[in-house]
């Protein structure tokens, strides 16, 4: 048994787009882009030699600010117009910030 079409009213677009907005509000937050993590920046490892005294106190600095060595020699850098950006400062060891 097939049911009889519903005839529809004539209505003017303001009065549709009234009655729509609901639904287009509900498409919206399905359509609401994920939080992905960010990116994290390529790291590459390297390697100096400095006088122990200098290994030190960039250490006790680090540990003063509760921050790794990694996050103030970035700092350093940073300082002296390296191209160091807010990315650069996850610590990836933790997966979180300084």
């Amino acid at each position: 048994m097939t049911k009889k079409p519903i005839p529809l009213r004539d209505i003017d677009d303001a009065t549709l787009r009234r009655r729509l907005q609901p639904l287009q509000a509900s498409i919206a937050e399905v359509r609401k882009p994920s939080r992905r993590a960010p990116k994290k920046p390529a790291r590459q490892g390297i390697e100096f030699q400095f006088p122990v005294a200098v290994i030190r106190e960039i250490k006790r600095r680090a540990q003063a600010r509760e921050i790794s060595a990694t996050s103030l020699l970035l700092e350093i850098l940073r300082r002296h117009k390296f191209p160091v950006v807010e990315e650069d400062f996850v610590d990836l060891r933790k997966g979180g910030r300084r």
